[in-house]
């Protein structure tokens, strides 16, 4: 994946303007030597996931997170902050649609899941979708 300069969180952009700093000061013998701080830096800008229906990867905030919990119970994570096995969905009708034909869960899951899981995302997109239609009047 191929980051661009606004992708890189605060402390890759200190660490790069670091590196070019002493790459001037002592010569380019030395900054290699950071490119492993860089490289390293956890950063939410980069996180990417895979839609279980379409199969198109994207970051990860603008996914639908889907939880099971410890306990077995099935959840929709709109924070994405739940333990538990997780797995994302694009927030829109085709792909809660296409998520149910494929039974995607199922291999997100890897376990069995009850139908009325899927009505119940389809619900939430669907809801979601509508407040979103009306918060632009």
């Amino acid at each position: 994946m191929k980051t661009t300069a606004s992708q890189f969180c605060f402390w890759q952009r200190i660490l790069s303007n670091r590196r070019a700093f002493v790459n001037e000061k002592f010569g380019a013998a030395v900054a290699p030597s950071l490119d492993f701080l860089v490289k390293s830096c956890y950063c939410h800008a980069m996180l990417e996931r895979t839609c279980l229906a379409c199969g198109r990867k994207t970051a990860k905030r603008e996914l639908l997170r889907l939880s099971r919990t410890p306990e077995g119970v099935f959840v929709i994570d709109a924070r994405q902050k739940l333990p538990g096995r997780g797995a994302y969905v694009c927030p829109t009708r085709a792909c809660a649609e296409l998520l149910q034909r494929k039974k995607g869960l199922h291999h997100g899951f890897r376990q069995q899941v009850p139908p009325e899981i899927y009505q119940r995302i389809l619900d939430f997109v669907q809801e979601t979708t509508m407040i979103g239609d009306n918060s632009s009047d």
